[in-house]
């Protein structure tokens, strides 16, 4: 490896864990301040608050970590004369940039790898602690969902034992009730709702004197719902903001079909896979409107500038992501055409450079 790579790689991390450490500490405080009446005594849901306060910042403040530590090192490489020193060497721009935008991807990629985990939750976790309920967060809640030609009502989900007292599932032909069955005793197995008796009220399809009246069955292992695991089913009835890729993945994969808004669940699907990359697009933006020499140049209004016109993009982007959230727009127009958008400038700035 080239000195000057392991020279920038060197400024370039050093400044993003700085900033990174900063801006964490920064959000917890601020947090902790603002929910300090709601805080339990305990001292270990305390800390637990405070580790998740934490974690559930990271989607937000990595991305700018990693601009930010760029314009850091630029300015003190400005103001050393070492820039220009590189280019007098012969180390061309794209050069320079290369390693600060290969580790701004890996650790972008990292983080990606991250939200695939129950790490994705953290949110919901530190929330939970405020209200208690930190031993079973979202452990027990209530479910209702349209499945092919069934309503499916369940009471109660015990998502760590992965088990229902009861649910109730209605079935419609022509937009017309013709069934009605009462499941006790339901647990998710194989990849299934089956309880262990059913209980069916079959209606009668011609109302009439005279005609067959309404029936009852019993009956033991009846299916009651193919897939959606509890944590799925919780995601689709919560007003939660907060999904695991592989999980936004399975539900929307099994709402297929079905007259279901997924809006919020892709919305967090893209801000989990395409959003964090705004901080390697945004950072090679940067970099290429950077001057060589500070001699006819403001250091101080430079870095300014780049940090407002990083909050600037960084908040668009998020504005438009809650605007898709609620479902206001396409939420592939509001995060993914953005991104996209983002890479193709730089990549345009970084062959202009060659």
């Amino acid at each position: 490896m080239k000195v000057f790579i392991k020279y920038i790689s060197f400024i370039y991390l050093k400044y993003f864990f700085i900033v990174f450490l900063a801006l964490e500490l920064f959000f917890v405080a601020i947090d902790v301040l603002n929910n300090l009446a709601l805080l339990p005594k305990s001292a270990n849901l305390a800390v637990l608050f405070v580790v998740f306060s934490a974690a559930s910042a990271v989607p937000f403040l990595l991305p700018l970590s990693l601009v930010f530590a760029l314009i850091i090192s630029l300015i003190l490489l400005l103001r050393s004369g070492e820039l220009v020193a590189f280019y007098a060497l012969g180390v061309s721009k794209n050069a320079l940039i290369k390693p600060v935008f290969i580790i701004s991807c890996v650790i972008t990629g990292l983080f990606v790898l991250l939200q695939c985990t129950p790490a994705a939750y953290a949110k919901d976790v530190k929330n939970s602690i405020l209200e208690l309920n930190s031993k079973n967060f979202f452990s027990f809640n209530s479910a209702f969902i349209k499945n092919k030609n069934n309503f499916i009502y369940f009471a109660t989900i015990d998502e760590m034992n992965k088990t229902a007292p009861f649910a109730y599932i209605f079935e419609i032909e022509d937009a017309k009730l013709v069934k009605k069955v009462l499941a006790m005793d339901v647990s998710f197995r194989k990849d299934k709702w089956i309880a262990k008796t059913a209980y069916t009220q079959i209606l009668p399809t011609d109302l009439a004197l005279g005609k067959t009246a309404l029936s009852y069955e019993a009956s033991m292992n009846y299916e009651v719902l193919e897939g959606f695991e509890p944590r799925l089913l919780s995601n689709l009835n919560r007003s939660a903001t907060s999904y695991s890729i592989i999980h936004a993945i399975a539900t929307i994969y099994q709402t297929i079909g079905d007259d279901i808004n997924i809006a919020l669940i892709k919305t967090s699907l893209y801000l989990s896979v395409f959003f964090p990359f705004f901080a390697p697009f945004g950072l090679l933006a940067l970099y290429y409107y950077a001057p060589a020499i500070p001699r006819y140049s403001n250091l101080a209004l430079l870095g300014f500038g780049f940090v407002i016109s990083t909050l600037c993009v960084w908040g668009l982007l998020y504005a438009l992501s809650r605007l898709s959230s609620s479902g206001t727009l396409n939420a592939e127009l509001a995060i993914i055409a953005p991104i996209v958008v983002l890479g193709s400038f730089a990549y345009i700035k970084f062959r202009q450079a060659r």
